[in-house]
């Protein structure tokens, strides 16, 4: 998972670790409208994504936006009161073990750079 606690790779127990912070599960219960104790167990939501179609989670995130807005959550963030602002991390979406163009960005990783 991409950008969790700063980093590109988080092993399963580390996620269960970050998950199950009062914060993120209060987070969570509340984007629910579910009282959470704790986030289930990382290898059952693994179970649960391999068997949840692209679509599904499509039209999850299309719902959890539009819950948002109707709820007026987003209201206090408008930009002159009238738009919303959107963050979209795109940051590991697409990557590449080699350049492909002599355009590619280089990163330099314990003094080697690739």
């Amino acid at each position: 998972m991409p950008g969790v606690a700063g980093s590109s790779r988080v092993s399963r127990r580390q996620m269960d670790f970050l998950f199950n912070s009062p914060e993120f599960v209060g987070n969570l219960g509340t984007l629910s409208r579910q009282k959470l104790d704790r986030i289930p167990h990382n290898d059952t939501l693994a179970y649960l994504c391999r068997r949840i179609s692209p679509n599904e989670l499509h039209r999850l995130r299309v719902h959890m936006v539009r819950s948002l807005i109707r709820s007026w959550a987003l209201d206090g963030g408008r930009l002159f009161g009238k738009w919303w602002l959107i963050a979209v991390d795109g940051t590991g979406r697409v990557t590449y073990n080699k350049p492909h163009c002599p355009h590619c960005l280089k990163m330099t990783v314990g003094g080697k750079t690739r």
